[in-house]
């Protein structure tokens, strides 16, 4: 596969300042997408599960299409790298995140262990996470073992829910995987919430990038709350509807 290395000074008019770089690879001709269910337990064990055990929470940000892109850390660049991307939910406010997805590829034949983490973000991605040289502030993180090589969407419930703020960034450390990083999707809005046309990494240098618009900056990310009492109330009732009509 060719690389393509190329920092361009660039600036957006959003946010922080950002550049513009050509990093990203093709997937493998012939690579197929496993979609991969765990359960992240409060004694930090990963647990495996199938889609129907999956919670399938109401979803305040989705954007699991592929462009059949994604982001390894290019040549030169040292073993570490971290990815971060803003995500505009549509939550309205602070809400508890239950569930979460990540896109990766990992071309590496071994399990690998990612470390997802939240920041704080606002509605003109004026802050950003410490990796990429900004100061918001982390709102949680988890670490996920033994997660299968390939091109994955791994779908994580969580024993222990996480506050975030409507406006945050997810992050992924592919540090424990040399060549892995986040698919993108190229879509400027999923089918759920929005992400702005940049994403974060820790280069170096450490900042805010974009692919000059094409493929558009976004990788394959998606979270889920956990309703308030109300809501669930709500639902359950549509539940007990939905059986007595069958």
């Amino acid at each position: 596969m060719k690389r393509f290395v190329a920092l361009l000074a660039a600036a957006l008019l959003v946010g922080p300042a950002s550049a513009d770089i050509a990093g990203f690879e093709p997937l493998p001709e012939g690579t197929q997408r496993q979609d991969v269910y765990f359960r992240l337990n409060s004694d930090g064990t990963l647990e495996s599960t199938t889609p129907e055990q999956s919670r399938h929470l109401p979803l305040v940000y989705s954007d699991l299409a592929s462009s059949g892109f994604f982001f390894p850390a290019p040549a030169g660049t040292g073993p570490v790298h971290i990815l971060s991307d803003d995500l505009h939910t549509t939550a309205g406010g602070p809400f508890l995140l239950g569930d979460f997805s990540f896109g990766y590829f990992n071309p590496a034949p071994a399990p690998w262990t990612a470390v997802v983490s939240w920041y704080a973000d606002d509605p003109a991605d004026s802050i950003s996470p410490p990796s990429t040289g900004g100061a918001a502030p982390l709102l949680g993180s988890v670490v996920l073992p033994g997660l299968p090589p390939g091109f994955i969407v791994a779908h994580i419930d969580l024993g222990v829910p996480i506050p975030l703020t409507p406006d945050n960034w997810m992050e992924v450390d592919y540090t424990s995987a040399p060549g892995a990083g986040s698919v993108i999707t190229g879509d400027p809005a999923g089918p759920v919430g929005f992400s702005d046309d940049l994403f974060g990494w820790d280069g170096p240098p450490p900042g805010l990038y974009f692919f000059g618009g094409v493929p558009y900056a976004d990788f394959m990310l998606e979270e889920g709350l956990i309703p308030e009492p109300a809501s669930l109330a709500l639902l359950a009732l549509g539940g007990l509807f939905a059986i007595r009509r069958r």
